[in-house]
């Protein structure tokens, strides 16, 4: 059935979906009233101008590529699904998700496409506040353990595909924090695991990964770390910002760099002893 048949279009202006037919370059040829009011206009002023325009200029190119698919779609394989960007509102994105339908002439030329949309703006911010919580730990809002760990695993895979630079890691253990917990409640404890990581976050957020993998104990991932001065700079600065709390506080702090060929567990395991190492010195000379 043609869309240019009264009747046909009747019937799709009353859909709520959004329903479009544009050329294989992206100027649109019919678009029914909800696709019209959904973008802020009237089907008379949409029709013949390209789809484009409506697509967020920093999701252009992605559309264009989009379009681009769509030129290999077939008579066999006429179909394929998607989602996209498009129709800001107020500043805050919207996403659709589409149907496209190819048209072919009796000589299998492409010479149209049938598409039919619908808002999933609140289907995919449901999916985007599911996937955060998680990989982030709900008390701190770091990176938790199996985030951090597959980002640790990560930058040790490029580093050692690229070899551009070691990765240093840096693994911190508070120290007494049993006692705040002990003496004041939990609920003052989590407010300074809170607050150690707003600390961390303000200090290494644009050169390192910060992450909590349980308890009293977080690590920051640095790549590009070239040696172990660098490490030791940042165990200083964080013993420095910790020393400044009310009342103050302390970390023991264990450092290691990546080694050719380590594993991600075996550069954790060895910051982890040595951030024990560490902490059993400091005992050691509390005891004296």
């Amino acid at each position: 059935m043609d869309l240019q048949e009264p009747f046909f279009r009747q019937v799709v202006d009353q859909l709520p979906d959004l329903v479009c037919r544009f050329t294989p370059e992206g100027t649109l040829l019919y678009v029914n009233h909800a696709y019209a009011r959904y973008f802020g206009s009237t089907p008379g002023a949409l029709v013949g101008t390209n789809f484009l325009d409506l697509v967020p200029v920093d999701q252009r190119d992605q559309a264009e590529a989009d379009l681009h698919d769509i030129w290999g779609l077939t008579p066999e394989h006429p179909t394929r699904i998607g989602e996209h960007r498009g129709g800001d509102l107020d500043g805050q994105p919207r996403w659709q998700e589409w149907v496209d339908k190819a048209l072919f002439d009796a000589e299998g030329r492409l010479v149209a496409l049938l598409a039919v949309g619908r808002d999933v703006t609140e289907r995919r911010a449901a999916h985007e506040l599911l996937r955060y919580y998680s990989e982030q730990d709900p008390l701190t809002g770091l990176l938790n353990r199996r985030s951090t760990l597959a980002a640790l695993d990560a930058a040790v895979a490029t580093a050692h595909g690229q070899w551009r630079g070691s990765i240093g890691l840096v693994y911190i253990d508070l120290d007494d924090f049993k006692q705040i917990n002990d003496r004041h409640g939990h609920a003052s404890g989590d407010r300074f695991l809170t607050v150690i990581a707003e600390i961390l976050s303000m200090l290494f957020s644009g050169t390192g990964v910060v992450g909590r993998l349980g308890g009293d104990e977080f690590v920051i991932i640095f790549p590009g770390v070239p040696g172990r001065g660098e490490l030791q700079a940042h165990a200083t600065r964080i013993g420095d910002e910790l020393a400044l709390l009310t009342p103050p506080a302390s970390a023991s702090v264990g450092l290691a760099i990546l080694e050719p060929g380590e594993h991600a567990s075996q550069l954790l395991h060895r910051a982890d002893q040595n951030m024990y190492a560490r902490k059993q010195q400091r005992r050691s000379l509390i005891a004296r």
